[in-house]
């Protein structure tokens, strides 16, 4: 049973979510510089999935997928077996609509899926907002009770190591909510999203740089990073500094 403390975050959540700005946001109306750096930082999400092994016939959760907009554009061209969860039934309405595929409003510390029922589990910037509701662990070990033998998760997250992931999480700490953020969310280190992998069991855990492409900067600054930064984002040292980090794992027997 859901606790009284986790169901107030999550109404806030969903509250947050229904905002006109957020709509209009995913709907493609909002600032260009935070529309570009968005889908930029999801863009590499389409080749690590293909490098892991996914093929047409793969299944994947997208794990807190609101309406779709944001991750779907990469996720499709891998395969079309895709199921979305998210807690906005108004979000489910339009990823519905815009996509055809199916999705459930469902809490994803009790996933509505059988063991072992996927391929991949993929969350797009939503460990960061799970960090104020529970233990890390028990969220990720539920993700991994619906993958195969095999299976990858694959979070895509704001960096604490990013040059505005520290004031952001003194700020956030100062007065939560300060910067247009849920109040409980906060950037985290790939350190800790690593660590929180291999604690629950997940092999060959990785992390790569998502994109050094960071939504406050001009919008010709992060169109030239991007040109640049395919080089460099998985190697040694540079992989840690993304604006927003991929951590991955593999589950195994």
């Amino acid at each position: 049973m859901m606790s009284q403390a986790r169901s107030v975050l999550l109404e806030n959540e969903r509250r947050f979510y229904r905002e006109q700005k957020h709509i209009d946001f995913y709907e493609g109306k909002g600032d260009p510089r935070q529309l570009y750096a968005h889908e930029q930082v999801r863009r590499c999400m389409t080749s690590l999935l293909r490098r892991k092994g996914a093929t047409r016939a793969s299944r994947i959760l997208n794990l807190a997928c609101s309406t779709g907009e944001a991750d779907m554009k990469f996720l499709t061209p891998v395969t079309d077996r895709i199921i979305g969860i998210d807690v906005t039934q108004e979000c489910l309405l339009k990823f519905h609509q815009s996509f055809g595929m199916p999705c459930v409003n469902g809490d994803v510390l009790q996933l509505p899926f059988q063991n072992e029922s996927f391929d991949f589990a993929v969350c797009s910037g939503l460990l960061h907002h799970l960090i104020s509701q529970g233990r890390m662990e028990d969220f990720i070990l539920e993700f991994k009770r619906i993958l195969k033998p095999g299976g990858w998760l694959v979070a895509n997250e704001p960096n604490l190591f990013f040059p505005n992931g520290f004031p952001m999480l003194i700020l956030q700490k100062i007065k939560p909510g300060i910067m247009g953020l849920v109040p409980g969310e906060r950037p985290l280190s790939p350190f800790y999203m690593m660590r929180k992998l291999k604690k629950c069991g997940f092999q060959d855990v990785d992390v790569e740089a998502a994109s050094y492409v960071y939504n406050r900067f001009p919008l010709s600054w992060s169109k030239a990073i991007a040109q640049r930064e395919e080089n460099i984002r998985r190697k040694p040292f540079f992989k840690l500094f993304g604006w927003w980090n991929l951590v991955y794992g593999q589950k195994t027997g």
